[in-house]
């Protein structure tokens, strides 16, 4: 029996094709006077936040980059105290904190208007309280805040003004990420020396989804598919990739050891970093003269896709000049956001990659593919009526 493959199946055949073809768009985004960046997240409008040095290095602010300008968004996640990645929605909302008085306090931060809404805590008031990670359309909020001062610290929603705990499962607990219906998904665990398992908390609940493993969910969508990492019965550390229920390891890319996935969008596609060996030392014992190998591996930032996974450095082109560590962000236009460098590591630099758009003779093919599949089923009777 024939089999054919659906247009569907096809048009998922033309998805993975465009996204692992060769010389992708970098955007270098610039800084804010000073040799580094480093880029946190990206929104669906290719707005994107994080840190730059300023000039002369001297010391770091937090930015919004928008249509090619990076604009200064000091004092958010800015001056002596800083914390984690900055957020952002759809409306160009930023989430992280920000210090009133003497403790560092989660925020909102609106940089159309430069407002900043303080979240509170929950509980500690001095030093640094907490931080907002993650934030959706409807507003929500969500992140960490510490219950005392040097205590525990608990996940927590902020919505319609109200800071709301979400619990642990007997410890400490975190959360990093949030989707459009409001299920969230970060870390907690079962005691307060315990060590962290994948979570998310949906309909009120918290869900233990690390099957057992030391492990943090980073990532969610909105069809509540969840990505981040976890460790391995081998002692080694892979990307995850939940599921309805169901998990999976993304694997690694081709000589390493180790993965981490931080942001998924709508399709699946998936980003992260993973180690790959970057060379060898050679050491010889002066007393035995033995020569003994030492593998130095490096990160390289990668694209999973329709259960397979590439090395970004390998869609960009090969005279660029960079070199691409980690991944942070992809939005539903597949644009990622991330950190790499021009020379050789000494400064980190953000980019964001543009996947290209599919030539005419490529659509044409899979468009005369997709058509000839349909007619096969029709005539083998495989349509349904």
């Amino acid at each position: 029996m024939k089999k054919y493959l659906s247009p569907t199946a096809f048009f998922g055949i033309l998805q993975a094709t465009t996204l692992f073809a060769a010389n992708w768009t970098l955007i270098d985004l610039g800084t804010l006077g000073g040799s580094e960046t480093f880029a946190d997240s990206i929104n669906d409008l290719g707005q994107v936040v994080g840190t730059s040095r300023l000039p002369d290095d001297a010391d770091s602010h937090a930015f919004f980059y928008a249509n090619g300008v990076m604009q200064d968004i000091s004092p958010i996640n800015s001056g002596d105290i800083r914390a984690g990645r900055l957020g952002i929605n759809n409306l160009g909302d930023v989430v992280s904190g920000v210090v009133v008085g003497d403790a560092y306090y989660p925020v909102i931060y609106r940089p159309q208007s430069m407002q900043t809404t303080a979240l509170g805590t929950l509980g500690a008031m001095s030093g640094f309280t907490g931080v907002a990670t993650a934030i959706n359309d409807s507003g929500v909020a969500v992140g960490y805040s510490y219950l005392s001062l040097g205590g525990t610290r608990h996940a927590f929603a902020y919505r319609n003004g109200t800071l709301s705990d979400l619990g642990s499962l007997g410890g400490y607990s975190g959360a990093l990420a949030i989707n459009s219906s409001g299920t969230a998904a970060g870390f907690a665990s079962d005691s307060v020396n315990g060590f962290g398992r994948a979570v998310v908390w949906l309909n009120n609940s918290i869900l233990d989804i690390s099957n057992g493993a030391e492990s943090e969910a980073r990532g969610i969508n909105d069809l509540g598919q969840v990505v981040g990492e976890s460790m391995t019965p081998t002692g080694t550390q892979q990307a995850f990739l939940w599921n309805n229920g169901t998990n999976e390891y993304l694997g690694t890319l081709a000589t390493g050891l180790n993965s981490q996935a931080y942001s998924i969008n709508n399709h699946g596609d998936v980003v992260g970093t993973a180690d790959v060996i970057s060379g060898y030392t050679f050491v010889t014992n002066p007393i035995t003269h033995e020569i003994s190998t030492i593998t130095n591996y490096q990160n390289h930032a990668f694209l999973y896709s329709s259960g397979s996974m590439v090395d970004l450095n390998s869609l960009i082109s090969t005279n660029a000049g960079w070199e691409l560590y980690y991944a942070y962000g992809i939005n539903n236009s597949d644009q990622i956001v991330g950190w790499g460098s021009t020379d050789g590591g000494e400064h980190v630099r953000s980019f964001i990659l543009e996947v290209p758009e599919p030539t005419a003779p490529i659509l044409l093919f899979y468009a005369s593919a997709a058509m000839f599949a349909f007619r096969g089923r029709h005539r083998y009777g495989y349509l349904k009526r």
